[in-house]
């Protein structure tokens, strides 16, 4: 499921902001049966950052500007949720 993250000028959200959404996403069973959470996001005014993650590790790398995406993998996932979590539309 891919998530419309960006489109706005200014950051969505910051790196550790997205850190602990994504541990919230992997907890709650409402959210479906997370396996990965993965893409690129713009977590400063001039910084973006990829996120990899899985439930038994989560890696950011920063990375050169670049279009916002985020991808929740897994099954029988909450897109409603989910995006709560992450307070995007």
């Amino acid at each position: 499921m891919q998530l419309p993250f960006g489109g706005l000028p200014e950051p969505k959200i910051t790196e550790e902001a997205l850190k602990k959404a994504a541990e919230a996403i992997f907890a709650d069973p409402s959210c479906g049966n997370v396996f990965r959470i993965k893409g690129i996001v713009k977590t400063g005014e001039t910084v973006w950052s990829e996120i990899n993650a899985t439930r038994e590790q989560m890696t950011f790398q920063a990375v050169p500007e670049s279009q916002e995406v985020l991808i929740v993998i897994g099954a029988g996932l909450s897109k409603e949720r989910i995006s709560g979590i992450l307070g995007i539309e």
